[in-house]
């Protein structure tokens, strides 16, 4: 699913100290066990209708092994989640296990709202750039439990109109990406799109990926890379697509988002994640006409890996259980479940080959090959939101072509790194 929805709702730096007041600022390690007699009960929250399914399924498994502990299911739609969770922390009661993004944990952890995961914990079972993703000052917080890279969906019925065929995928790139799709364009005319892709909501299926692909970089040891001429070329790659036609506006996108579009048969490639995968098998009208493709490269092959985390309130009322709870939403089983759903790429190692399986024809694969091999890290800082919102502020209007794009990377740039020296 996508993960740059929900960052708005936690605003900039003055969170630090609102979320601070309440913490606990405990290291301490959760480690008494739990049995068939531990009685609790325990709110678990989350974010995804799409993934009801397998929290449900997990839910029972556990209470079944525990029946003394009641585990209340607290669905929140993407856009309020975050508005939800602010609330919760500032008031002290925040969910007892809840899911984290990378791009949050950091704040939470820092103003010590979450419990560290015990010691005894095997990480070897999952990708290390999950488990890095969730450890803050050699302290770990959050225990994986999926993953998503980004590739391209197509939809070949169209590609097919527009009387093009698609160059190899696996050693496609930038140049031969730009031709295909300005033909793809040109042949589909009015009625449809050639991509499709959030150009307002954040980088994570889009520039991420190219500004790597171009051998550039969001941060690097505390300091932005906006303003390097390799990370300007990959935003370039964008706003030169929106300049041809080939990508929509983006207050077209405003108005149409992406997911509509594609799912409406409306647009030949959507460029995004693997978390489209559910809602496409559930809702696509013609799930034969789609194929996932690798994206295409320019001096590195690259795709942005982010994953989410069941993580732990510091201040639960029943840690122990709690921690039992967070353990078995991001166990093997968990992992098979997950992947049988087709709900997410489960973080288990050894557990997504039925994730794949739940429909072959569409490659899916893609998307775990480029974990296993060309995978670039999701941009974090302390307080990532802060920058996010520089991010949509100062690049959307140059994506549009109403500033060049050099000017507005380098000014977001100088106001990044003021953000990230107050994070110091």
């Amino acid at each position: 699913m996508r993960r740059r929805t929900f960052l708005g709702a936690l605003g900039g730096l003055g969170l630090t100290g609102a979320l601070a007041a309440c913490g606990t600022g405990t290291t301490e390690q959760v480690t008494e066990p739990i049995d068939e007699n531990t009685e609790a009960e325990l709110e678990l929250a989350y974010w995804d209708r799409n993934q009801s399914v397998t929290v449900e399924a997990l839910i029972a498994s556990f209470t079944e092994q525990h029946p003394g502990i009641t585990v209340t299911p607290a669905l929140t739609g993407p856009t309020d989640y975050w508005t939800r969770l602010r609330t919760q922390a500032e008031g002290g009661n925040l969910p007892d296990v809840f899911w984290m993004s990378g791009l949050h944990v950091q704040l939470y952890a820092s103003n010590g709202m979450l419990a560290p995961v015990p010691d005894d914990v095997d990480f070897g079972v999952f990708p290390q750039a999950m488990t890095d993703l969730y450890t803050m000052d050699g302290v770990r917080y959050g225990i994986p439990k999926d993953y998503d890279t980004i590739a391209c969906w197509v939809n070949q019925r169209l590609v097919e109109e527009a009387g093009v065929t698609l160059p190899d995928p696996e050693t496609w790139t930038w140049e031969e990406f730009g031709e295909t799709t300005r033909a793809i364009a040109a042949g589909l005319g009015d009625r449809a799109r050639a991509v499709v892709t959030d150009l307002n909501i954040g980088g994570q299926q889009n520039w991420y990926n190219t500004v790597a692909q171009a051998g550039g970089y969001i941060i690097r040891d505390g300091r932005s890379g906006y303003a390097e001429p390799d990370t300007i070329r990959g935003l370039e790659f964008w706003s030169n697509l929106v300049a041809d036609g080939v990508v929509p506006h983006p207050r077209e996108i405003a108005d149409n988002p992406p997911q509509t579009a594609f799912m409406s048969g409306l647009a030949a490639i959507h460029h995004t994640g693997s978390w489209e995968t559910p809602a496409l098998l559930a809702d696509y009208p013609d799930p034969g006409e789609l194929v996932v493709v690798p994206l295409p490269r320019d001096r590195e092959r690259a795709s942005t890996i982010h994953g989410l985390a069941y993580v732990v309130a510091a201040n639960s009322a029943n840690l122990s259980a709690a921690s039992a709870l967070q353990r078995h939403m991001t166990s093997e089983e968990a992992g098979r479940t997950d992947a049988a759903n087709g709900t997410a790429i489960p973080a288990w190692a050894g557990t997504a080959e039925s994730w794949h399986e739940v429909k072959p024809e569409w490659n899916l694969s893609v998307f775990t090959d480029a974990a296993e091999n060309y995978a670039v890290p999701y941009p974090v800082s302390r307080n990532t939101a802060a920058w996010n919102q520089l991010e949509a502020d100062l690049l959307t209007p140059a994506f549009a072509g109403d500033v060049p794009m050099a000017q507005a990377a380098e000014q977001l740039a100088q106001q990044m790194d003021e953000l990230l020296a107050a994070e110091r």
